[in-house]
């Protein structure tokens, strides 16, 4: 009869904790993936700033936006199409959070191919350039 005892104790000690476990885990992978996506941002923005005030250059970047069990950022958004009201600004949506907005300062028109330049969950080489004319463009490599 002690044997059962002990599977029924640790079966109810197991089914308490697991649930406040992957409430951390979530909790925390969310933040880790925020600030991926910002840091991605940061430095994708940065790059164009020093191009927009120099008057001109190129660079590709590598991005980072893996994901991780609970939560990934599932987009970053940069700038808009070419004229565009949303051109100094980005997004970005991480799982089971609102999308957040930033707009980069000083401001730097960023425009993608065909409109906002976007990125999903993975590993990315950003090309930003600028040929002294227009807004800084982003591809993909």
């Amino acid at each position: 009869m002690d044997l059962p005892f002990r599977l029924v104790v640790s079966a109810v000690v197991v089914g308490i904790t697991v649930p406040a476990v992957h409430g951390g885990l979530s909790a925390y992978e969310t933040q880790q993936a925020s600030v991926r996506a910002q840091q991605a941002i940061e430095s994708i923005v940065r790059v164009a700033q020093v191009f927009y005030v120099a008057g001109g250059g190129a660079e590709e970047i590598r991005v980072d936006l893996a994901g991780g069990v609970t939560a990934k950022v599932e987009h970053v958004a940069l700038g808009d199409r070419v004229g565009g009201p949303r051109a100094p600004s980005a997004a970005y949506k991480v799982t089971g959070q609102r999308e957040t907005f930033l707009l980069s300062q000083p401001p730097v028109p960023m425009a993608g191919p065909d409109g906002p330049f976007r990125l999903g969950p993975g590993v990315h080489v950003v090309r930003v350039s600028y040929e002294g004319d227009g807004p800084v463009r982003l591809a993909l490599r």
